[in-house]
């Protein structure tokens, strides 16, 4: 009997949450005899840490689920596998693959993607003398409603998030991919920021500002549930949670609108399957995370969850988002959406993106001033 052992954060093995994937992991085992998967089941707390230690200490488990943004940090220590061979025949049947790719080679295969979508308040809308049921499709429709929402009621139009590390860089980069730029060039060796559109989007983010609430995530969260916001940006989570937190409200949900390029790009988070670099089973390793990965098995998560959706284009197409349309929304969007670069100097480059988006949404200044600032400082990040 050959045993895999696999951590991971989605789900327990009995009903002690939502997810019990429990059924999935037995019907992996009856369809492999002579494979049975020890799963462990890790927390956001400390589930890092551990999965970190136990790289260093070369004990590491042969599966292990990862956040896309936690693969380049593995992937450059060599302790992952190197899976470029083994998906070569899969790889046009999924999205979400830059988000296991480091150095040209493929450490991982996407599992569960999230995305962001627009969510507007109906109410709102109805009393800016919008119309409810039509959301903002363009950048120019979203300028006008928020300021309409601004102008007419007493809430603002819009939310931009300021004043933390990860969410402003977030969800500039939605804007800026849309409008056809992007934080580096081609070959990832300079800045892009300081390119036409780039400025172009960080300038129509500063106008937007004008109209909107600026604040941390959490707090614009809050304030659309009570009303007090008329759309922002955020992940499927939202859908359970205004449902659950602001029953009376009116929302709806839409995709990323439209930037003038004629992109609509969303920011991808999501779950990876990766195997270590030294297991003692990898051909049962992949066969099992080829199972997990599989359309049927990670839609059956989707089903409980509702907020992660399996990594394969027109998911959304599925019959259990026939009646959901706001989940659909999400579902659709994975499609399109993208993940940051690759690097291990990525951290401090998204910091310097984070610091010219606040300095341009705060203090008003020159969206082009500070994203020379920008490029510069990650130019020498690049060089070192």
């Amino acid at each position: 009997m050959k045993t895999i052992k696999f951590w991971q954060f989605m789900g327990s093995m009995d009903d002690s949450t939502d997810i019990n994937i429990a059924p999935i992991i037995e019907e992996f085992e009856s369809t492999h005899p002579g494979v049975k998967v020890d799963v462990q089941q890790l927390t956001w707390d400390n589930g890092l840490d551990k999965i970190t230690t136990s790289f260093a200490a070369e004990e590491a488990p042969d599966v292990v689920e990862l956040g896309n943004t936690w693969v380049t940090q593995f992937a450059s220590q060599d302790v992952l596998l190197d899976l470029s061979d083994k998906v070569s025949s899969i790889k046009d049947q999924y999205v979400g693959w830059d988000g296991v790719t480091y150095d040209s080679k493929i450490y991982g295969v996407p599992w569960l993607l999230g995305t962001r979508a627009l969510f507007y308040n109906k109410e709102l809308f109805e009393q800016a003398g919008l119309d409810p049921e039509k959301a903002p499709m363009n950048w120019e429709e979203l300028r006008a409603a928020a300021a309409q929402i601004t102008e007419n009621t007493g809430a603002k139009g819009f939310g931009i998030a300021a004043g933390e590390a990860e969410t402003p860089w977030t969800q500039f980069s939605m804007f800026l991919w849309s409008n056809g730029g992007n934080f580096l060039n081609a070959d990832e060796t300079a800045s892009a920021l300081n390119e036409p559109a780039a400025v172009e989007t960080l300038e129509y983010v500063q106008e937007l500002s004008k109209v909107s609430l600026v604040a941390q995530d959490g707090m614009i969260g809050q304030e659309f549930a009570a009303g007090n916001v008329g759309m922002f940006i955020s992940g499927a989570w939202n859908l359970r949670g205004l449902a659950q937190n602001a029953p009376d409200l009116k929302w709806g949900v839409a995709e990323i609108p439209v930037a003038p390029a004629g992109n609509s790009v969303s920011f991808s988070g999501g779950e990876i399957l990766s195997i270590s670099a030294k297991t003692e089973h990898p051909e049962e390793a992949y066969q099992f995370v080829e199972f997990m990965t599989s359309k049927q098995n990670a839609m059956k998560i989707t089903e409980i969850a509702t907020s992660v959706f399996p990594a394969f284009p027109g998911v959304e197409a599925d019959p259990f988002f026939a009646d959901k349309p706001e989940i659909a929304i999400f579902a659709k969007q994975v499609a399109t959406a993208q993940n940051p670069p690759s690097l291990k100097a990525w951290q401090k480059i998204s910091e310097e993106v984070t610091t010219a988006v606040e300095k341009a949404v705060l203090q008003q200044t020159s969206a082009a001033e500070v994203l020379q600032t920008a490029s510069d400082n990650i130019n020498k990040l690049l060089a070192r």
